[in-house]
């Protein structure tokens, strides 16, 4: 199997320029001072008007009204006279996100170009970043409006490498003062993880493996992969990244190989009805674009990763009819996204943890046919939604609380 590419490449940068104003103002985002003199000045001759006008006031009533008038329009023109100095860009703590694509393959017949889109601060104009793709020199042709960057790699994607390239965007004043900020637009070779998956899951008796292999030719298209589509739509258009696995019922055997973790754009992970093994890895916890992860119907053993509670896109964590053991970590509290928590017919134990009544998102909750212990927490009383509450066969004690009256969406509640 062949390894992840990730190479840095410093480019030349591009360079925006600011057209100055004649005179100065204040203008957002730019730096506007008035120099120290030129209030000097100002100030020096409102004192000589205003004595002027204490000596003609006793014999010149109107001409002591028409000084002070004289006086504010001359110190006007003064302060607007002052030529324009270097006006100096500041970004501040602007940031500006790494931009990732994948290598659909050679082979595909649809086209995947990678598009860009960026926010920047104070951008108006237009411009060209540089950067090398393959060896050639290539450009990022983009168009600054309203604070928002858009432009398009010069190649269709499935021709690209695997490679990161470094890219800078600068603002420069007139007088040559200038701040910038860099990103990278990495492209990614995203047949590795998939290689691990089909070695790791014994891909050579899967029930279907279309185009599968323990080396996936560079010609192969992704998306030709029995059970693979690939997701267009996240975060970037035309990115080419792999959205979603389904290989549900595949006879997939084996474990399940940390290396998905690198499949950054993952939305979907269906695992459903086969005879995996082993632990599920806590890495699957960094996929935080991941909704549904159905891993039900397996030989699944261990505890639930408490890292899955950082996945706070998930809408769909169904695990039942597996060998988990342990108790509920704490952390699932913090996915206030889920709608259904499906953790039934495993081995937990312990407490029911009262964070579970942070999701208030929640329809379904199923942990019935399990070891869990204690008293049913109040907490769950809040959540609002929810239809279903399955805690049957399981060794729980204390009374019923009674705030789950409030459930008023309930229509199926079990505890017996």
């Amino acid at each position: 199997m062949r390894s992840s590419v990730n190479i840095n490449k410093p480019v030349p940068t591009g360079v925006f320029s600011y057209p100055p104003p004649r005179f100065l103002f204040h203008s957002s985002g730019f730096s506007v001072g008035v120099m120290a003199h030129s209030a000097k000045r100002c100030l020096l001759v409102l004192v000589a008007f205003f004595r002027a006008r204490q000596a003609f006031s006793s014999t010149h009533t109107r001409l002591s009204l028409l000084f002070p008038a004289l006086a504010l329009l001359l110190s006007v023109l003064l302060l607007f006279a002052v030529p324009a100095q270097a006006q100096t860009t500041s970004f501040g703590t602007n940031t500006i996100p790494d931009q990732i694509f994948g290598l659909p393959g050679t082979g595909c017949s649809t086209t995947y170009p990678a598009t860009v889109s960026l926010t920047l601060p104070e951008a108006t104009g237009t411009g060209t970043i540089t950067y090398t793709l393959n060896g050639q020199p290539s450009s990022l042709t983009f168009t600054a409006s309203s604070r928002a960057l858009f432009g398009t790699l010069a190649t269709d994607l499935k021709q690209a490498s695997a490679v990161s390239h470094t890219l800078t965007y600068t603002a420069t004043s007139s007088g040559g003062t200038s701040d910038s900020l860099t990103f990278t637009v990495a492209i990614v070779d995203e047949r590795p993880p998939l290689e691990a998956l089909y070695a790791s899951t014994d891909g050579a008796n899967w029930r279907t493996s279309t185009n599968w292999a323990a080396d996936i030719p560079a010609a192969t298209c992704l998306e030709d992969l029995h059970g693979i589509t690939l997701d267009t739509a996240i975060s970037y258009p035309g990115t080419g990244r792999v959205g979603k696995i389904d290989l549900n019922g595949n006879r997939l055997s084996g474990s399940i190989p940390s290396e998905l973790s690198n499949l950054t754009g993952l939305t979907q992970l269906w695992f459903r009805v086969n005879q995996l093994s082993g632990s599920i890895p806590a890495e699957l916890g960094s996929l935080t674009g991941l909704t549904q992860l159905w891993l039900d119907a397996n030989q699944l053993s261990g505890s639930i990763p408490s890292e899955l509670g950082s996945l706070t896109s998930l809408t769909d964590l169904v695990l039942y009819q597996n060998q988990l053991s342990g108790s509920i970590p704490t952390e699932l509290g913090n996915l206030t996204s889920l709608t259904n928590l499906n953790l039934y017919s495993n081995q937990l134990s312990g407490p029911i943890p009262t964070e579970l009544g942070s999701l208030t998102s929640l329809t379904q909750l199923y942990l019935y046919n399990n070891q869990l212990s204690g008293s049913i927490p109040a907490e769950l009383g809040s959540l609002t939604g929810l239809t279903t509450l399955w805690l049957y066969s399981n060794e729980l004690s204390g009374s019923i609380p009674a705030e789950l009256g409030s459930l008023t969406s309930l229509t199926d509640l079990r505890l017996y």
